[in-house]
């Protein structure tokens, strides 16, 4: 796993993230870039990041892998249909 609470900057861990996979597995190193660019300014209504992942020909099974990496923390906020799950990197606070 990739511990980005390293980095200092999305561009560090941009490029650590190009370090750290192989050219085997370019899917998630494509979905990793997508959760590392988006997470990086605070927390993501995981629904978002699975559309945007779509739209990028990422499958949902790749980006929850990524997110494994990347050690995404999940936080779900409500009850009900209220209830909202979001994504946010380990180091951010917003």
């Amino acid at each position: 796993m990739i511990d980005l609470r390293k980095c200092k900057t999305r561009q560090e861990a941009l490029l650590l993230v190009d370090k750290y996979f192989p050219p085997q597995s370019q899917r998630i190193a494509e979905a990793v870039h997508l959760l590392v660019k988006e997470l990086g300014r605070g927390r993501v209504l995981k629904s978002r990041m699975i559309i945007k992942a779509q739209r990028l020909n990422i499958s949902s099974r790749t980006l929850a892998r990524a997110a494994v990496e990347v050690r995404v923390v999940s936080v779900i906020k409500g009850w009900g249909k209220n209830r909202r799950a979001y994504w946010t990197l380990p180091h951010v606070k917003k």
